[in-house]
């Protein structure tokens, strides 16, 4: 991952500190250990900094920001342009010519040749991006269909300021601003803080699929155009016309799988994979090493108590494939280390428990590996969750009962305590009946109570994907 930061201020006003991109961007040296750079105008007034963590192109050429062969745009970027291959070819064949192998000098050329809309529908890649376009005067920020890279916005003493982390902004006269109530609000029903949201009054998280254009007209404004979308995962498969088997179903998404594990191992830098033993983690993995050869390493959490502990199945795969394999045992020690780390690396809460462990086993992989394959996130686009698999069948349940009803039957759930029902989960194990279905059997019958009290799909969904806490505590969605 890099870094990036920067600011548009107003063509009238006070400079800014000669200081302060090169302080906003020394807050992100985490994020990028192989150089930094930073790109003003003439006036002082439109700053960009970069911290740079090579992946593609470790050579000065490629350091950011970055300024196109006319001169009109300046890039600052964090990601990966999965098929900058593909264009850099094309545009060579055009007769282009590069400085440098990273893909930020590909994706700069393309928005120079195409235009900005047409290289976002065409790109392919995880990335936020600041992008000032000099002959029109305005600020470009993006951000990848799916939000893999952060970027927060906001206007702060007559400016606007953004960054990958929150944490770049301290350096702010004044920062940081109160806490946002809907926010927090939003922590403790689901967990987390969705875009647009942020933590802080005043500022944003800009969207997943969308760009922010700030013209320097609006610089001293707090009121600036809305996010504009670029892209909107489809309602409706594409596919949802045509009549395939099961077995073209399984070819095709192998097909696809395999691409994407590939495209992602096209880095000049040493590559691995987070390895648990379950499906989705093997599966890449073992793509992984299809593609990348022997001596792919893999690396796994472990830890004391059994009924959280899979090293063993991680390690069984691992030899099972021929990676060279790593494990890393999570005590009292490291949980205590780790937890006390966790302000530093998450600028807002964040209530995923397995953030803990990750960040032990990034840890650990850091020392030998700059990339980490991971399966995350297959389980959500595969519904390979509880709530994915019987959420249809308990709303049609809920639909059918009776208010009254649903009270007794949520009374009668909740009588036995969480722990009653795990003898009940445990003999099911050794029956070896629904395979892993039967695990947190009391937690997945207590959320299964508490859903009887929602009146409407609407309010069944939340509730699945929430914390389980009152609507009272909750607020809005």
């Amino acid at each position: 991952m890099c870094g990036i930061a920067g600011f548009l201020l107003p063509r009238h006003g006070p400079a800014p500190e000669p200081w302060l991109l090169a302080g906003m961007i020394r807050q992100l040296a985490h994020r990028g250990p192989d150089g930094e750079g930073t790109w003003s105008s003439p006036d002082g007034r439109v700053g960009l900094g970069h911290r740079l963590l090579a992946i593609v192109d470790p050579t000065p050429a490629a350091r950011q920001p970055m300024v196109s062969p006319s001169g009109r745009f300046v890039l600052s970027w964090n990601g990966e342009l999965y098929n900058a291959p593909d264009w850099r070819a094309a545009f060579e064949r055009d007769g282009e010519r590069f400085r440098s192998r990273s893909d930020a000098e590909v994706f700069l050329q393309a928005v120079e040749t195409w235009g900005l809309d047409t290289a976002l529908e065409r790109a392919t890649g995880m990335y936020a991006f600041a992008l000032w376009d000099g002959r029109d005067g305005v600020l470009h920020l993006g951000r990848d269909r799916f939000g893999e890279k952060p970027l927060y916005y906001g206007h702060w003493q007559g400016g606007w300021y953004f960054a990958s982390e929150l944490k770049a902004f301290l350096p702010l006269a004044g920062w940081p601003p109160p806490l946002d109530e809907p926010a927090l609000r939003q922590y403790l029903a689901y967990g987390r803080i969705d875009s647009p949201a942020c933590v802080f009054q005043g500022f944003a998280k800009l969207p997943p699929g969308t760009t922010l254009s700030l013209p320097w007209a609006v610089a001293g404004s707090p009121s600036a155009p809305p996010p504009r979308r670029y892209w909107q995962a489809p309602a409706r498969s594409p596919a949802a016309g045509f009549r395939l088997s099961d077995g073209e179903v399984l070819e095709r998404t192998r097909e696809l799988l395999e691409r994407s594990v590939q495209m992602r191992l096209a880095a000049r830098v040493p590559v691995g994979a987070f390895l648990s033993g379950g499906i989705d983690s093997s599966l890449l993995t073992a793509l992984a090493v299809r593609h990348a050869g022997p001596g792919f390493r893999t690396y796994a959490i472990g830890f004391a108590d059994p009924a959280f502990d899979e090293s063993e199945q991680a390690a069984a795969v691992a030899r099972h494939l021929g990676t060279t394999h790593r494990t890393v045992m999570l005590g009292p020690r490291e949980l205590a280390e780790a937890v006390s780390a966790l302000p530093e690396t998450f600028d807002e809460p964040f209530a995923d428990s397995s953030q803990v462990p990750q960040m032990v086993l990034a840890a650990l992989a850091r020392q030998e590996v700059t990339v980490c394959l991971s399966g995350d996130g297959a389980d959500e686009l595969f519904g390979g969750y509880t709530r994915h698999l019987q959420g249809p069948a308990t709303a049609a349940l809920i639909g059918r009962l009776p208010r009254g009803a649903r009270a007794l039957l949520r009374r009668c759930l909740l009588v036995p305590s969480v722990g009653a029902w795990e003898p009940l989960s445990r003999l099911a194990s050794w029956l070896g009946i629904g395979g892993g279905g039967w695990r947190y059997l009391g937690l997945k019958v207590q959320r299964l109570a508490e859903a009887f009290q929602a009146d409407s799909p609407e309010g069944l969904y939340r509730h699945l994907v929430g914390l389980g806490l009152p609507g009272s505590v909750a607020g809005g969605p």
